[in-house]
């Protein structure tokens, strides 16, 4: 993924006929290992460490290039940074091969640059260099005052931005993977440690907004989900130039909140905002379709639900492994709205399932599975996929999507009868009007609405 995630941002001066470029063109087209050996070594005894060695080359380059350029992204905060890393890595490099005063004057400028875009790890250690070098070599008094009391006054900076990235890495951790009853108000509770601390970096300011959004969906409180971010974008609009990412974070953040309240014209219009600022085929612009897709589905909107899905179709090969399988996911139920043929081998075989950590989107798979199957006919394929929804109900599921799970293993029980269904399930259907903290691609209630359509 590395490669092929450098290959999108560098391009480097390569010869047009070394095999460096012919491997370049190879990954940005995005074509696969076992065929690029192909291409390159005509599967040759030596193809595998011939391919290793010239990705080694290769990488080398593109993170020369990508170190080295300086063409400005239009985006302030992120364009400051750049060249406060730049500074940084060459100052400290310098000094590493004895250019001390060169050195030195790099990291003054790295320091500066750090301090503007309030990157407190990089601005601390620059300053630390900096004291050292002003007490010892230079024996400049006010210069060595200066960065001393800097550092001094980073140091609290950092401690205070640490603690809210750890409370936050401990809430989202819990979140994703390891819930229980009382992540909300443990989150509550770290929030009303660094609320007053939210002014020393706008990394510290973002780490406690995202904690407190995870602290009200856990909480069941959209509305005040919504507030929150609302205070957010409240918050950063005092600052100059704000990375873009705040924008990106908490307008999906409150796009969930309106999807889970019905309010779809509202999180359409979040949603949109994302995309008007963020780059285009990048992660961020994929998100924000990917959520238009879900409100669609939740809206019974069928024709937004594609229209998103079509819009972010051309990158979603470039996207993390575990973003693809959650679009493939969603193509998936939207393919349950379509006559076009759907085939579900090689949605399977692209979505692999059962791997660690990954209950709700495993039952997910599962689920749109036999939605498919059940909607081709296909009885005794659900029957023999219900084992597995069985297996992993018990296992791994809880609440609503345990719920959803039970009701889909009655369908076989009641002989696939429409009228039969109906009356075994009649207790566990009303429990499917409870809210839950999981943003459902499309609503359980809606799914078992199709089940019953596709049953006779």
């Amino acid at each position: 993924m590395l490669m092929r995630e450098l290959v999108q941002v560098a391009k480097p001066d390569l010869s047009s006929t070394d095999k460096q470029q012919q491997y370049y063109d190879l990954l940005t087209q995005g074509v696969e290992k076992e065929d690029i050996i192909d291409v390159l070594f005509d599967n040759a005894p030596t193809a595998e460490q011939n391919l290793r060695q010239l990705k080694f080359t290769l990488e080398n380059k593109l993170v020369s290039d990508f170190i080295s350029q300086s063409n400005k992204t239009g985006n302030q905060a992120l364009d400051t940074a750049s060249i406060a890393y730049k500074y940084y890595a060459a100052g400290k490099l310098m000094l590493a091969r004895q250019f001390q005063e060169g050195g030195a004057e790099l990291l003054e400028k790295a320091y500066r640059y750090a301090r503007k875009g309030q990157i407190i790890s990089i601005a601390l250690d620059c300053a630390k260099t900096l004291a050292t070098y002003f007490s010892n070599i230079e024996g400049d008094f006010k210069k060595f005052s200066y960065y001393q009391e800097s550092l001094n006054e980073l140091f609290e900076l950092q401690q205070k931005e640490t603690i809210a990235q750890s409370y936050f890495n401990e809430i989202s951790f819990h979140f994703k993977h390891k819930w229980n009853d009382n992540i909300a108000a443990k989150a509550f509770t770290y929030c009303t440690l660094t609320a007053p601390t939210i002014h020393t970096s706008v990394r510290t300011a973002i780490f406690h907004f995202q904690t407190l959004t995870l602290a009200y969906i856990s909480d069941l409180d959209f509305e005040g989900l919504i507030k929150c971010c609302e205070e957010a974008f409240d918050h950063f609009s005092n600052i100059e130039h704000p990375p873009k990412s705040v924008v990106t974070i908490f307008k999906v953040k409150q796009a969930t909140g309106y999807i889970h309240l019905g309010q779809y014209e509202k999180a359409i219009n979040c949603l949109d905002e994302v995309i008007a600022i963020a780059d285009k085929g990048k992660y961020s612009y994929c998100t924000a379709f990917f959520y238009k897709g879900i409100t669609g589905l939740h809206a019974n909107d069928i024709k937004l639900a594609n229209e998103a899905l079509k819009a972010a179709q051309p990158y979603i090969d470039n996207l993390p492994g575990n973003f693809q399988e959650q679009w493939k996911i969603l193509q998936a139920y939207i393919a349950l709205f379509s006559s076009e043929k759907f085939k579900i081998g090689k949605f399977l075989n692209e979505v692999p399932i059962f791997e660690k950590d990954k209950a709700g989107g495993n039952a997910a798979i599962i689920i749109v599975q036999l939605l498919h199957y059940l909607k081709k006919g296909h009885t005794s394929s659900y029957i023999e996929y219900s084992d597995a929804l069985a297996r992993y109900t018990s296992r791994y599921l809880s609440g609503k999507m345990k719920i959803l799970a039970k009701l889909l293993l009655e369908v076989p029980k009641g002989h696939f009868k429409r009228s039969t269904i109906e009356l075994r399930t009649k207790r566990l259907v009303k429990k499917l009007n409870t809210e839950s903290r999981e943003l459902e691609i499309i609503p359980a209630q809606r799914v078992w609405e199709m089940v019953l359509n596709f049953t006779s």
